[in-house]
């Protein structure tokens, strides 16, 4: 007979996602359109999560864990927005790439906070270069996570292979689509 779980972590995930979108109405009630866009930025990036999640376990879906718009949305979002919004976006997208992907770790806290902490961050490197700010925080969030997590003793070789492929999908969103997507939000 298994034991029923204390903690039914699908619910704490949705309450979690419910509590995040409903700041995010919060904070952006003034603009549809910018209401619009966020929306298709939480879209494609359950998308992208979902597509990931499909993929055949062939051994090369660890090479796809890197792959993620959470950064590039998220930093896009706050430098757009603001910190506000750009930390609510941050803990919205990893919640809903945690969900598109069906799956929930023990780093789910961690990882929903340094988005947040980046989104909100962001915004105060505005006057910089979006590709250098993106590019920069990647580099930053990857750092802080590897650091963070080499305390509960995580596979060394999954954490090279998820920073080598988020750090070079971020870079090449920030510089192939960086500027573009800011200088149409702005």
């Amino acid at each position: 007979m298994k034991k029923k779980k204390s903690v039914n972590r699908k619910k704490i995930l949705r309450i979690v996602l419910l509590l995040l979108i409903l700041s995010l109405l919060i904070f952006t009630f003034n603009s549809v359109a910018r209401l619009v866009l966020l929306f298709m930025f939480i879209f494609v990036n359950l998308l992208l999560a979902l597509g990931k999640r499909l993929l055949p376990k062939f051994g090369i879906s660890k090479f796809f864990f890197g792959i993620e718009l959470v950064m590039f949305c998220t930093i896009i979002t706050s430098i757009a927005f603001g910190s506000q919004i750009g930390a609510i976006m941050g803990a919205l997208l990893m919640a809903i790439n945690y969900i598109g992907e069906r799956r929930f770790s023990q780093y789910f806290p961690i990882t929903l906070a340094l988005y947040a902490i980046m989104g909100y961050a962001a915004y105060f490197f505005k006057s910089y270069d979006i590709v250098l700010v993106g590019i920069g925080f990647t580099i930053a969030y990857n750092l802080l996570v590897t650091l963070i997590v080499s305390f509960f003793e995580a596979n060394k070789t999954t954490m090279i292979i998820f920073n080598i492929t988020n750090i070079l999908f971020n870079a090449f969103l920030f510089v192939s689509f960086g500027r573009i997507i800011l200088n149409l939000i702005i």
